[in-house]
């Protein structure tokens, strides 16, 4: 009995220092870092992302990595139209706003249009913080 319990005690001890190490991002890493590449020319721009699909249940801390890495536009566009909204705020007629001002005017806009910053949300958070509904609460500010 005493063999058996010692037996089953290390099998139990492998079993969980194998799953430890299975979830061991650095493992994972040294993993597909150590295994063999694949041929250059068989790895067209469209494949990478196939091929992160294809390995994602090998690899799945990395393949999201990927995903969120390759899911980045190679654009600069969106800078381009940041400058170019900056330009209808920082005219001759604003000259006066602080450099603090103006980047949080940027910021309030860019958040705006991006749908992350949302009156009606505000306005709905505003009136649930003071206990009344928002046509209350839109009536007492006219």
């Amino acid at each position: 009995m005493l063999y058996g319990a010692a037996w089953m005690h290390s099998a139990v001890a492998s079993h969980v220092a194998e799953e430890a190490q299975d979830t061991d991002p650095s493992h994972k890493l040294q993993a597909y870092l150590t295994s063999p590449l694949e041929p250059f020319c068989t790895l067209l721009d469209i494949a990478v992302i196939k091929w992160w699909k294809d390995h994602s249940i090998i690899y799945p801390m990395l393949a999201r990595m990927a995903r969120d890495f390759l899911a980045i536009p190679g654009s600069s566009t969106a800078s381009e139209r940041q400058f170019s909204s900056a330009r209808h705020i920082g005219t001759d007629f604003r000259n006066r706003l602080s450099p603090t001002m103006f980047e949080a005017m940027q910021m309030l806009k860019g958040g705006y249009k991006a749908g992350i910053i949302s009156t009606h949300l505000e306005i709905m958070a505003l009136a649930k913080e003071l206990d009344c509904t928002v046509d209350e609460l839109m009536l007492d500010g006219v």
